[in-house]
Order: structure tokens, then C-alpha cells, then sequence
């Protein structure tokens, strides 16, 4: 058909290759094979659902990251692992001759607050870990390859839903209130104790989880895209 590009399918004999770093034999694999920019992510999700065991991803709502210098970029979209709901982040190797690059400050930043939260998360899976503070699912480390992360997703912002009784003219129980209050205070106190200061919280930073039928929805800070 007349200006349509077909693209080959990335052979997985080449997965190693792709992994193990060597980006003058990726750039030439991908001019050669001419794959696409898509090709190679749905590459990089096949070869992390062959790594890590029940990981499902869900291809709607994904967000893509303006390219990085070296052209690599972060793909986020949700999924499961196991029984839990979770947001993927995947680090996609780039390909140079794409136009997609972006270089612009705020774009920096962004890639830079992503960048942290998985380093200051994967930190904290040294220790013991605190049910108020999301948790790492499965991950590899930043200085991989293919660097990855997977936590934990809750769908429901504290402040949505309080905006929601609002909206509805009713009010929360003071108990629940105080609750979700505590719950907060304890996510802080734990993350102090770790020596990490947050600098950016807001209700926003704040999801409700359910850990069980038979417990209320707890406040789990997701966000800590901006801590030190």
C-alpha cells in the first residue's frame, strides 16, 4: 500500500543482546531490522512478562515521558501482579533517529521526579517496609539495562473523594477522619525515620487502599516523586 511503513518483528534470539547494554548493537540491529518505536516497547514489555511471574499489562491510560539525552524514554500504564493492581514504569531504550526527542527543562524535571521516586522506593525495600507507604511489586535497578519498577496502584486520591461527600452534601465520620489523619502522620514519622523528608505533601500524595473486606480503606502516601 502506498505510503504505508511496515516494520519488522524484533526476533527474541536478539533480547540478550538488546540487555546487556551495547547501544552502538542496538542502534545497528534496529536500522537494519527498521523497527519501530512501538515494536520495541511491546519488546520490552514481552521480555519483563517472561522475567517476572503473573505481571499483566493494561494498555489503556498509558503515559509516555519526553525523551531522555539518550534517547531512552519512560512508558507508565497500569496492569496486575499477582492479585494487586499496580502502575508499570518502563524504562524503553531509544532509537536515535526518532524525532521525539524533547530536551526542555520542565521535561527534565519530570523524568527526574519519576527517576526518584523508584530510587527512594527501592531504598526502603532494604528494611522493613510500612503499610501506609506504597510498595514496590517488582523492580530492577536503575543501573540495568532495561530499568523497571512496579507498585502498587490505588485508584482513589484521598482528596477526590472528599471532594466527592462534599459534592454529595454529607460528611465523613469524624473517626474516619481521624483515622486516615493518623494513618498519614505514620507515613511521615516512618519516613523520617529514615532520614527522607518529602518536601512536596499535599492531599494529593495520598490514595486509599483496602487491604481487606472487612477493613476500611486506609491512607497510603503514593507520591514521592519529590523526597530526599
Amino acid at each position: 500500500m502506498a505510503g504505508h511503513k511496515s516494520f519488522l518483528p524484533l526476533p527474541q534470539e536478539l533480547s540478550s543482546h538488546f540487555f546487556l547494554g551495547d547501544k552502538q548493537l542496538v542502534n545497528a540491529i534496529i536500522q537494519c531490522l527498521n523497527i519501530s518505536e512501538r515494536s520495541l516497547l511491546e519488546f520490552t514489555e514481552t521480555y519483563i512478562q517472561s522475567h517476572v511471574s503473573d505481571i499483566v499489562f493494561h494498555h489503556t491510560k498509558r503515559e509516555t515521558l519526553p525523551k531522555k539525552s539518550d534517547h531512552s524514554y519512560w512508558s507508565i500504564c497500569q496492569g496486575r501482579i499477582n492479585k494487586y493492581e499496580a502502575s508499570i514504569a518502563i524504562c524503553v531504550p531509544g532509537i536515535s533517529m526518532s524525532s521525539l526527542q524533547d530536551t526542555k527543562m520542565e521535561c527534565k524535571i519530570r523524568n527526574d521526579m519519576l527517576e526518584n521516586d523508584f530510587k527512594i522506593l527501592l531504598g526502603l525495600q532494604k528494611g522493613e517496609t510500612h503499610i501506609n507507604v506504597v510498595r514496590l511489586l517488582a523492580y530492577s535497578d536503575l543501573k540495568n539495562s532495561l530499568p523497571f519498577y512496579v507498585k502498587e496502584y490505588h485508584r482513589t486520591e484521598i482528596l477526590d473523594k472528599l471532594l466527592e461527600i462534599r459534592g454529595q452534601k454529607t460528611r465523613f465520620p469524624v473517626l474516619w477522619l481521624n483515622n486516615r489523619l493518623i494513618e498519614m502522620l505514620s507515613a511521615l514519622k516512618y519516613l523520617h525515620g529514615k532520614k527522607i523528608i518529602h518536601r512536596d505533601i499535599t492531599l494529593r500524595c495520598f490514595h486509599l487502599a483496602r487491604f481487606s473486606e472487612t477493613e476500611e480503606d486506609a491512607a497510603v502516601l503514593y507520591d514521592l516523586n519529590l523526597a530526599r
